[in-house]
């Protein structure tokens, strides 16, 4: 059996992930801001960097891993660039030699349908999150409702994943990203109980007309873990019952 690392592992999308691996024999490690076997902040810088040392503490190779951690659009717009951006991009670097050195490695990094969804004209902000500038991100995020910021840093580690794709081929690791839509979280918890995004959330067409469970992503995220997938690198899976295409159905 295999050893993954899975960030968020603590509730939502990232818990019923952690159990999906534990139930086929896998070692898993998690990392979360609390009740996690590493606790640490990623949304600071030392945060991250303690959250690898401690993964490279465990293990000297890993077979995949799993980055769900992220926060939503009521969160302040500093922690959604800093966690759902920077926080991911630096564990999915830092993990990238152990990587190498596991059996047929692969990553799933938990995007959104949000930047396919959501009306976007201004990309800058991703631009700038890809360029690396965490503190010119904060005060440009601060700038933009919260709906976008969220949207925006999703985008940003889409294609962060996606710009990663040639060189980590050439070390044998599959990179992939799964885009959910609405899905009974924390998250969408908090989401609901704003009196602008609560509505709109509700408001999105759903084709198959019920809100996805946790394990409906963590299905398709074991599934892009395993040897069934093993051509798949770089696609972005989306799952979200049929709403993107229910918005946009001439758009692919």
């Amino acid at each position: 059996m295999g050893t993954y690392v899975v960030t968020g592992s603590a509730s939502g999308i990232g818990a019923a992930v952690r159990e999906r691996l534990l139930s086929a024999e896998h070692e898993v490690v998690g990392i979360d801001l609390r009740d996690a076997d590493i606790e640490a902040d990623l949304s600071a810088d030392d945060g991250r960097s303690a959250a690898v040392a401690a993964v490279r503490e465990r293990t000297e190779s890993l077979d995949g891993a799993v980055l769900c951690a992220g926060l939503g659009p009521t969160a302040p717009t500093r922690l959604i660039v800093s966690v759902n951006h920077f926080g991911t991009v630096a564990v999915l670097d830092g993990l990238r030699d152990l990587l190498a050195g596991g059996a047929d490695p692969a990553v799933v990094v938990i995007g959104s349908h949000a930047p396919m969804v959501t009306p976007l004209v201004d990309h800058t902000l991703a631009d700038t999150m890809l360029a690396g500038e965490e503190d010119a991100t904060h005060a440009a995020a601060e700038e933009l409702p919260g709906f976008a910021v969220y949207a925006l840093s999703k985008e940003a580690v889409i294609r962060a994943v996606r710009q990663r794709v040639p060189d980590w081929g050439a070390d044998g690791i599959r990179l992939n990203v799964v885009a959910p839509g609405p899905v009974e979280t924390p998250l969408l918890e908090e989401t609901r109980k704003d009196e602008l995004l609560g509505p709109a959330s509700d408001a999105l067409p759903m084709p198959l007309g019920r809100i996805g469970a946790p394990d409906d992503i963590a299905s398709v995220v074991e599934f892009l873990l395993g040897s069934g997938a093993s051509y798949m690198h770089g696609a972005v899976v989306v799952v979200d019952g049929g709403t993107d295409c229910g918005a946009r159905p001439n758009l692919f």
